[in-house]
């Protein structure tokens, strides 16, 4: 059985939260689970060792040469990748007829997707868990878990001098859009007060973009900037 699971949000973090949905299926239809998710989501580079996932799909891989005035070609595109695998399931966390023509037109024998027309107000994870329990009665409860090989573990420990007798924090303070950016201070404010009660180290995870650059340089131009490694 073939399953394809559209995730259209965008950032590292909301993919993150959606894992344990996309495990569900995996284990419902002892079958791995494709993904078509936003190039931004990194999912090629930090879910290609999860065991229950088959292939990972790029919207701007699909539709890198399309008109960018042109979102008819773009969905055309979309339908003769979606087409050559033959996918006999999809599942489509959100509420878009666009992906919905896109599915019925890729012939897609089953289509399973939120109610059309009702973005307004969906939670992150109780919408999926509603719909989950709603399509396939299935009750999802599971903290989400990357797979990662244990090679890389250890790589990173010795390239980041981690020293696991002391409390080891991981900061994401980046975000994917302006609205998902927490400023400096409220990090610096929660490094504050942690720091009065145990001495730890802070690991700072962000991406080049400049605003989350500013951010990250206010953060270590602080009086803690001894407890930090940056990981940009």
């Amino acid at each position: 059985m073939k399953i394809l699971v559209i995730q259209n949000r965008m950032g590292i973090g909301d993919t993150v939260i959606f894992l344990p949905f996309i495990k569900a299926l995996y284990k419902k239809y002892d079958s791995s689970i494709s993904l078509l998710v936003k190039e931004n989501t990194k999912a090629d580079q930090f879910l290609y060792q999860t065991n229950y996932i088959n292939k990972i799909i790029t919207f701007e891989s699909v539709e890198k040469n399309k008109d960018r005035n042109s979102s008819i070609i773009g969905a055309l595109n979309l339908i003769n990748e979606i087409k050559k695998y033959k996918f006999d399931k999809i599942f489509i966390f959100n509420s878009s007829l666009r992906f919905n023509l896109i599915a019925r037109f890729s012939k897609i024998p089953e289509i399973y997707q939120y109610s059309l027309f009702n973005k307004t107000k969906q939670h992150i994870t109780n919408t999926p868990k509603k719909f989950f329990k709603k399509k396939l009665n299935l009750d999802v409860n599971e903290d989400p878990e990357i797979q990662i090989d244990n090679s890389l573990i250890l790589n990173a420990i010795q390239k980041f001098k981690i020293n696991k007798n002391e409390l080891n924090i991981l900061l994401g303070i980046g975000g994917s859009g302006p609205t998902k950016r927490i400023p400096a201070r409220t990090f610096l404010n929660v490094i504050e007060r942690i720091l009065r009660i145990k001495k730890c180290k802070f690991f700072l995870a962000t991406g080049k973009n400049p605003d989350e650059q500013s951010i990250l340089n206010e953060i270590l131009d602080s009086k803690f900037k001894n407890f930090f490694q940056r990981l940009d």
